[in-house]
C-alpha cells in the first residue's frame, strides 16, 4: 500500500512550518541546573500551623529524605490538613513583582535543594512550582511555573500569561526518547545515564520491571527509554520521569549506516511487528525541505503539501489497525533508507480533523530512532523526522519530512 500527496516544489529556501503545518524546533536540550549556594533551614513563620519534619527512609539504601508540610487545621476534625498549591491561586499571585517565599508558604511543598533553597509545590499531574534562592530570609531568585522542561518566570507574567501556559501544556501528554545505558536498577526503577548529546544527564525511571516483560536488567546494558517527566527531582537534583517504553539494544545498533546521498526525501516504510505476512505500508513525506551539496554549493528543496489535520489530504484514506486481543496499541516498525538523527511523533484525535488550531493529545521527541511505534485506532499521526544540517559536509545531504498517518 502507498500513500501518496500532491507536492509543490520550490526552489527557494523556505522553513518548514511555512508549509501548512505547525514545526516546533527540535533537539532542544532539556537538562537544566541550579548554581550551588549555602543552605539553611526552612523557616515556615510563626503563624502557621506546621508538622514536624518527616524523615523517609529507603528500605534498599538507607538514604532520608526530609520533608515538610505546612496548613491549617481541618475545621471538622481539627487535625492537620494540607493545603496544595492551585492554578487558581497561581493566576491571582501572577505579575506580582513583590511575591515571596511567605506568599507560598501556606502550601505543601518539598525541599530538593543541595545548596541552594529550593522548594518544589505540586500543583497537579502537569504542573507545579519551583521556588529558588539563597534562603527563606532573602528575596527568591526564581519563582517558576513549570510543566515538563517549559518554564516561565510568575513575576514576570500577567495571569493571561499564564492561563495562556496552562493551555498551552494542560491535558497533552510529553514523552522523550533517549538512547541510554543503565547504571543500577533499585527495585521497580532503574538510574540510567544518557548517551544522548541531545539529552544529556541522568534520570531515575520508574515502572522498569513491567517495561523490561521479565527481561533481567543489569548494570552498564545499553537501552532504548522513552518516558515522560513527573516534574519531580530526588533529593540530589536527579528527575524523576516515568517510563512508557524499554527496549534492550544489541551490538547491531552501533553498525554504521550506509554511505548513500539521498537526494530528496525519503518514504517511510511501516509494518505491523505482530503480522504473520510482510505488508509493509509506504507513506511519502508531505511537507519537506531537503539539502543536497553540490560541489561546495547547496541546492535546496522544499516541497508543500497538505497540514496534518486537513479534510482534503486525509479523505477515507485511514489505515484500519488490526484487532490483537482487546489491545489498545498496535505497534509498527518504521524505517527509512537512511535513518534519520531524531523525530518528532505528535498525535491528534481523528475528530479534531479540519480543525487547524486543534491541540496533540500526544508529543513524543525521540533522540534516538527507536525499532517500533504503538499507534492506536481513530487518531492522526505526524512523523516529522530530520536529518540533521551538521552533518552535511559528511553526508553530502540534510533535511527534515513530515509523514502524515490516519487510523481507524
Amino acid at each position: 500500500m502507498r500513500w501518496r500527496s500532491a507536492v509543490l516544489l520550490l526552489s527557494a529556501f523556505v522553513t518548514l512550518s511555512a508549509c501548512g503545518g505547525p514545526s516546533p524546533e527540535m533537539g532542544e536540550e532539556a537538562s537544566k541546573t541550579e548554581t550551588a549556594a549555602e543552605s539553611e533551614t526552612m523557616n515556615t513563620g510563626a503563624a502557621l500551623e506546621t508538622t514536624e519534619p518527616h524523615k523517609t527512609e529507603d528500605r534498599e539504601t538507607g538514604e532520608t529524605e526530609t520533608s515538610v508540610s505546612v496548613g491549617e487545621p481541618s475545621a471538622v476534625s481539627g487535625e492537620f490538613e494540607v493545603k496544595t498549591l492551585t492554578r487558581e491561586k497561581v493566576l491571582e499571585l501572577a505579575g506580582r513583582e513583590d511575591l515571596s517565599w511567605k506568599d507560598f508558604e501556606d502550601y505543601s511543598s518539598r525541599d530538593i535543594g543541595s545548596g541552594l533553597r529550593i522548594l518544589a509545590y505540586p500543583i497537579d499531574r502537569d504542573f507545579s512550582l519551583l521556588i529558588g534562592g539563597g534562603g527563606t530570609d532573602q528575596e527568591p531568585m526564581y519563582i517558576r511555573l513549570e510543566a515538563g522542561d517549559d518554564y516561565m518566570e510568575l513575576r514576570e507574567n500577567s495571569a493571561r500569561d499564564v492561563e495562556g501556559f496552562f493551555e498551552k501544556h494542560a491535558g497533552r501528554e510529553e514523552y522523550v526518547g533517549i538512547r541510554a545505558h543503565i547504571k543500577e536498577v533499585r527495585g521497580d526503577r532503574a538510574l540510567v545515564s544518557s548517551d544522548t548529546d541531545q539529552f544529556p544527564g541522568t534520570f531515575w525511571v520508574t515502572g522498569v520491571a513491567e517495561l523490561a516483560a521479565g527481561e533481567e536488567l543489569k548494570g552498564g546494558a545499553s537501552v532504548f527509554v522513552l518516558m515522560e517527566d513527573t516534574g519531580e527531582k530526588e533529593a540530589d537534583q536527579i528527575r524523576i520521569f516515568v517510563g512508557k517504553q524499554l527496549v534492550a539494544l544489541s551490538q547491531e545498533a552501533d553498525r554504521p549506516q550506509e554511505d548513500i546521498l539521498l537526494t530528496s526525501a525519503p518514504l517511510m516504510t511501516l509494518t505491523d511487528v505482530l503480522s504473520s505476512r510482510y505488508d509493509p505500508i509506504e507513506v511519502l513525506p508531505e511537507n519537506y525541505t531537503w539539502g543536497i551539496d553540490e560541489g561546495g554549493e547547496v541546492r535546496e528543496v522544499v516541497a508543500c503539501g497538505s497540514a496534518p489535520l486537513d479534510n482534503g489530504f486525509l479523505g477515507d484514506k485511514a489505515l484500519k489497525l488490526p484487532n490483537y486481543n482487546n489491545m489498545d496499541k498496535v505497534f509498527y516498525s518504521f524505517s527509512t533508507v537512511f535513518t534519520p538523527d531524531q523525530m518528532v511523533v505528535r498525535q491528534w484525535n481523528l475528530s479534531d480533523t479540519g480543525s487547524q488550531e486543534a491541540k496533540e493529545e500526544r508529543v513524543m521527541t525521540l533522540y534516538y530512532v527507536i525499532p517500533a511505534v504503538g499507534l492506536e485506532k481513530d487518531k492522526v499521526y505526524e512523523f516529522e523526522a530530520e536529518w540533521e544540517k551538521e552533518n552535511l559536509e559528511k553526508r553530502g545531504f540534510w533535511g527534515r519530512a513530515s509523514y502524515v498517518l490516519a487510523t481507524k
